[in-house]
């Protein structure tokens, strides 16, 4: 997987081209700096997310954690097993979270915005 990952990174740099995280952190910050705004502006405000959303921010931050654990996981030396364990987990406790905070069963909603897509 190491190998994998390293044969596509330097084929893209071969190329010059950025890779999805690259390509998506500056539309990301600048999301980030609206709400950094918005916070100090409106303190007070309700930002009323829609359900896609809000199920697209709880994505983005798991694909970054996830992002992040890889390098982890490469600096301990974790072989497959263990990182698929360790990813499963966090996925499993981010979802406790959510819920426990929110009421909203991650699994669900991400079911319901899919179908609600299909729909359209």
């Amino acid at each position: 997987m190491k190998e994998k990952n390293e044969r596509q990174q330097s084929i893209r740099e071969m190329l010059g081209e950025p890779t999805f995280g690259e390509k998506f952190s500056a539309p990301l910050h600048a999301i980030s700096v609206c709400i950094w705004e918005r916070k100090a502006n409106m303190p007070n405000d309700k930002p009323c997310y829609t359900d896609e959303g809000f199920e697209a921010a709880v994505n983005l931050f798991f694909d970054v954690i996830l992002d992040r654990m890889y390098d982890y996981q490469e600096r301990l030396g974790l072989l497959g097993p263990l990182r698929e364990k360790m990813a499963v987990d966090c996925g499993n406790d981010v979802r406790r979270i959510i819920l426990q905070y929110t009421d909203v069963d991650t699994r669900k909603l991400a079911r319901d915005v899919m179908n609600g897509l299909e729909k359209e």
